[in-house]
């Protein structure tokens, strides 16, 4: 099935038959300006009412009403006859000074046309002193009055008791009443009789009263008039006269005039009038009223027409050849031979025998188009090609779209050279649902809707170009010509798209067996967010059968769409037809995307699929409606909300984030240049995804310090705090699939990307941006305060400066000094120094301003922190401040710092440990080195190793390493490396003493044995006498004053021992510090002294 592609730039309406003989852009007589009910008219009085309001006898009730079937006043037909007497001008300039009536106010506005009236005999009060102006009119008094007119009523015949039966009397003899269906009496005259019998009193002859024959004659000596005697007030005071022939020419057709002939030639033209008429009037008999020279006042159609249209116009010709009818008449653009357009649109037979010209048979050709452009300018209309003088456009076009589609005749004039008119018809359209469809010959001819209407197929069906495949129970949208017949139907602006939730309950009852079982899916509507079930049979675009999923095909699914039939088939089942991305723009009305739209910054969603020829989409950002259908079962609903920001703000997306929508469904209408407007958006919510930059994270974040893990056994959301967006403390959740014990969130400014699943649950993934590009940055900046509307300039690097101001700029200090403005920051920055703190900003890619300043300590960007194991420190190692140019300041660990870490990155890095007591007993080494270890965030380093080193210096020993290289990428960035600098381990030292001393190790706790010795670790050991006596000095007695010396020997190196009798005199304890890993230390004695 293929849908025709259509603009149709109408509203869509329930069409009204209409022929082409319809008021054009000005009426061509005064009476059609009557438009509420002109057409009202009684056959009988059409053309006395249209020749009496054409010269300005007769008004309205209103600016747009006759009332033809009303009455008249008294006083109203006073008004009348002093127009007929006088002249409009004439009689309105009457004046009255004394109430010709008790009842009749001489500041009436009917005072000065009741008194003219009575003065001239015409008309008579109801009593002697009562006119009853508001009274009304009967027949008689109107034909008293009118014969007064004329001249009658001198001898007295309409007064006494038999003036009404006078008054019959020679109203007949007159034919005042001819033409009257109803007669008169002396009941209320209907205003269309009464326009009758004036008309009829203005086209007799005026009489006087002759004493000698003492009758009322109508000429003197065989003179037609003397003294306007025997003429009639048509003539004498409107200069009123016809012309009655056959219309050969009209004002329509683009000619000057309304031209009149004695037959059907322009060769025996009898008259040329301004009667602007139109087409409706071609070569029909008519009699053309006119004053003066050829000022048309009406035009009175006498011919009989009978009207054939489209398919009836085979037989109309067939009827014209039995009526002998003069043929080869037309209106409009004849095509030439074997031409496709204009076609035949309306034939007229018409019977002109009240002008002896016998019948007449005109057809009338008609094109299907667009309005095309009007020009101010020029002054000019196009429309399907043709362009004409805006002025000879003959119809209303006002309210008639450029380009929508419009029946065009366009006219020549066949008495002018190259003067053309033109008639601009609007399609109208019908919306149905088919029930069966009519051929003839092969050709469709009608289309039965559900509702029983017949729309007949018009003649401009094939020239509009017609190729819808009606199917029955579907619904389309049918263009109507004026006729009401059917040019083409598409399923433009009648289809309805609906998303599959991928849902289906079971009908029936509990235990029916499983073939009275049956399923109804579970559909949403995507213009309305309506909920319905449909038993459905799942089809594609070529009607083969789609499976659900489990199946060979998994096209219906969730959130697929499709276009349900309107009603359900002899098997009970509606039919669900598959529409996708290939068959937009989907019935002028639908777009799906089979790819992602993203919202861009000017109300625009631009599509990124490479197959979709849409590429962008407007919308009114603050009235669009988006639904987002979210949930499952009885959970299931579709959130409704209103232009962007509410969308963003359910979804809490930065202001100058975005969102995308994949396979979503755009309700759109076409604008005049071929784009599309969308007024709702749809989407499932596992197809809705958002973006925001830019999300800040001041402090890494480990992958075990969530703070809520939420979901079930099978899987689980594990949250995090910590970050910020727009300055504002937000949580992010991770499925649990993605993290690993060894990943963290490093500082820094990351873009959040945040994905729904079909039950509304977030996941998100952040992707880290470099610093100092795109819109974040990080940078110490100077301060320009420009004391103009609190803006500040922030002067980075390179030297650029950032426009902030105390109003829209946000600080948010998270070091907890109180910075709160940007003055702020500038008074701590100025006080502590330019490192004291670090700053992270935003800009806004919109107005291009700071819009986010984050305060964080210093080394947020880049930090080295060095520091000792645990056993270094407690050997008594320290590292020498490399802050202090002395080199006397010794610290357990320092840090680098931003600037100061890049400084020295990936480069050889030297930290110097000090042992004080190892200088102060001012030991060295040349020879002998040291090994020492090197952790990088908690981990060994795998090739990044200090070299052994002697302790040249006494207590000095230099540990040099190369500095790792800082990371920014995502998810392997590193901005803080931590050195922890361990060994210079001795193991295991043992002292002992030589054989044949008379002294030994006196066997205590470490029995002369001691594990895991740190250089600069001092050991302390006890000898005995070898034979267990008492330690004796030169005097023979040691007491608690004498000190014993000794030495520590290993290979050449001797350490002075110091030793302290116990108080028995039989152990010596001593101390010493080690300097050679795993050996043993012999123990010697050299004597005693006093301390």
């Amino acid at each position: 099935m293929r849908t025709l592609k259509k603009t149709l730039s109408l509203v869509l309406v329930v069409a009204m038959v209409l022929g082409l003989c319809v008021v054009g852009a000005s009426a061509k007589d005064a009476v059609e300006n009557f438009t509420d009910d002109y057409q009202k008219v009684g056959a009988a009085y059409q053309e006395a009412m249209g020749v009496l309001v054409g010269v300005g006898i007769i008004d309205g009730m209103t600016e747009t009403a006759l009332e033809p079937q009303g009455t008249y006043t008294r006083e109203q037909a006073a008004k009348i006859i002093a127009y007929m007497l006088l002249g409009k001008s004439k009689a309105d300039s009457l004046k009255c000074t004394v109430a010709p009536f008790d009842d009749v106010a001489a500041s009436r506005w009917s005072a000065g046309y009741i008194a003219f009236c009575v003065e001239q005999g015409i008309i008579d009060g109801m009593t002697a002193t009562t006119y009853e102006p508001t009274g009304t009119l009967t027949g008689f008094q109107w034909a008293k009055m009118l014969l007064c007119a004329i001249g009658f009523g001198v001898k007295g015949e309409f007064t006494g008791s038999s003036w009404s039966v006078n008054t019959a009397l020679v109203a007949h003899k007159v034919n005042l009443f001819a033409g009257d269906l109803d007669g008169a009496d002396h009941t209320a005259l209907r205003r269309e009789q009464a326009a009758l019998y004036a008309f009829n009193a203005l086209n007799t002859a005026k009489v006087a009263y002759s004493p000698n024959v003492t009758s009322y004659v109508y000429g003197i000596q065989g003179y037609t008039t003397v003294n306007n005697i025997g003429s009639t007030l048509a003539k004498d005071v409107y200069d009123l006269k016809y012309a009655q022939g056959i219309i050969v020419d009209a004002e329509g057709m683009g000619a000057g005039y309304t031209v009149v002939s004695k037959d059907y030639s322009t060769a025996n033209v009898t008259n040329k009038i301004k009667a602007d008429n139109d087409i409706d009037m071609m070569y029909h008999a008519a009699r053309v009223w006119y004053t003066g020279t050829n000022t048309g006042v009406y035009t009175y159609d006498l011919a009989k027409t009978t009207t054939y249209k489209c398919q009836e116009i085979a037989t109309g010709t067939k009827a014209a050849t039995a009526a002998n009818a003069k043929t080869g008449l037309y209106v409009g653009d004849k095509p030439a031979a074997n031409a496709v357009s204009p076609v035949a649109y309306e034939a007229y037979l018409l019977d002109n025998s009240a002008v002896a010209a016998g019948s007449a048979y005109v057809t009338l050709y008609a094109s299907f188009g667009q309005l095309g452009y009007v020009d101010a300018a020029k002054k000019t209309v196009t429309a399907d090609g043709y362009t004409v003088a805006a002025a000879n456009v003959r119809t209303d076009i006002s309210n008639i779209k450029y380009g929508a589609p419009v029946i065009v005749v366009y006219t020549t004039s066949t008495t002018e050279n190259n003067a053309h008119g033109m008639y601009v018809y609007p399609v109208t359209a019908t919306t149905g649902v088919v029930k069966s469809i009519a051929k003839e010959n092969g050709v469709i001819v009608s289309v039965t809707l559900a509702d029983g209407t017949v729309l007949k197929r018009s003649v401009l069906a094939n020239e509009s170009g017609d190729r819808e495949y009606y199917t029955v129970g579907n619904t389309y949208t049918f263009v109507l010509d004026s006729h009401g017949h059917v040019m083409y139907a598409t399923k433009d602006h009648a289809r309805t798209l609906w998303a599959y939730t991928g849902e289906w309950r079971a009908t029936g009852n509990y235990g029916d067996i499983n073939t009275d079982q049956g399923r109804e899916y579970r559909f949403y509507n995507v213009t309305t967010g309506e909920e319905k079930f449909f038993p459905v049979r799942f089809v594609d675009r070529n009607d083969h059968g789609v499976l659900v999923p489990g199946n060979n095909l998994d096209l219906a699914e969730y959130g697929r769409y499709f276009d349900i039939s309107a009603t359900a088939g002899n098997d009970g089942l509606y039919v669900a037809e598959l529409i996708s991305f290939g068959d937009n723009t989907y019935a002028a009305g639908y777009v799906v995307a089979n790819g992602t739209f993203k919202l861009g910054q000017n109300n625009e969603w631009y599509y990124d699929s490479k197959t979709n020829t849409h590429k962008t989409l407007f919308f009114n950002g603050e009235t669009v409606t988006f639904l987002v259908a979210v949930g499952t079962g009885a959970n299931m609903k579709v959130n409704s909300y209103t232009g962007i920001a509410a969308l963003k703000e359910a979804f809490g997306v930065a202001a100058n984030g975005s969102v995308s929508l994949h396979n979503a469904a755009f309700t759109v209408t076409q604008t005049q240049t071929g784009h599309w407007n969308a007024s709702t958006i749809f989407v499932m919510a596992d197809y809705l995804s958002t973006e925001s930059s830019y999300v800040f994270i001041p402090n890494d974040i480990a992958s075990n310090a969530w703070k809520e893990v939420s979901g079930d056994v099978s899987n689980y959301y594990v949250v995090y705090g910590g970050a910020y967006l727009e300055g504002n403390e937000i949580s992010v959740t991770f499925d649990s699939r993605v993290i690993t014990t060894d990943k963290l969130l490093v500082r820094g400014f990351y873009t959040m990307e945040v994905n729904y699943d079909r039950n509304g649950n977030a996941t998100y993934k952040l992707t880290q941006k470099m610093d100092n590009t795109e819109n974040c940055f990080y940078q110490n900046v100077r301060f320009a305060d420009t004391m103009v509307n609190g803006t500040w300039l922030l002067y980075g690097t390179p030297v650029k400066p950032f426009t902030a101001t105390e109003t829209s700029t946000k600080i948010v200090d998270l070091t907890g000094h109180g910075i709160a403005s940007i003055t702020d920051l500038f008074r701590y920055v100025k006080a502590h120094g330019e490192n004291s703190v670090d700053i992270a900003f935003t800009v806004n890619p919109d107005t291009e301003l700071v819009d986010y300043v984050y305060v964080t300590a210093a080394g947020w960007d880049a930090k080295y922190t060095f520091t000792l194991s645990s056993d270094l420190l407690a050997a008594g190692w320290k590292i020498v401040s490399p802050y202090d140019s002395t080199g006397k300041t010794y610290v357990n660990s320092f840090e680098l710092n931003d600037e100061a870490a890049l400084a020295v990155e990936n480069k050889s890095y030297t930290v110097t440990l000090y042992n004080a007591a190892l200088a102060e007993a001012g030991i060295t080494t040349e020879y002998t080195k040291y090994s020492m270890t090197l952790k990088t965030n908690d981990s060994q380093a795998a090739t990044n190793k200090i070299p052994d080193a002697n302790m040249a210096t006494a207590g000095t020993i230099k540990a040099v390493f190369t500095l790792d290289i800082f990371k920014h990428d995502n998810p392997n960035a590193v901005k803080t490396y931590n050195y922890v600098i361990g060994g210079l381990s001795l193991g295991t030292i043992t002292i002992a003493t030589n054989d044949g001393d008379n002294i030994a190790i006196y066997q205590d706790g470490n029995k002369g044995v001691y594990k895991d010795v740190v250089l600069g670790e001092s050991i302390t050991g006890a000898i005995k006498m070898a034979d267990g006596s008492k330690f004796k000095n030169a005097d023979g007695v040691v007491g608690t004053a004498n000190v014993w010396y000794g030495q520590a020997s290993y290979s050449g190196y001797h350490a002075t021992l110091k030793g302290t009798p116990s108080a028995n005199a039989y152990t010596v304890s001593f101390s010493f510090y080690p300097l050679h890993a795993g050996q043993t230390y012999i123990i010697t004695g050299t004597g005693w002294d006093i301390e």
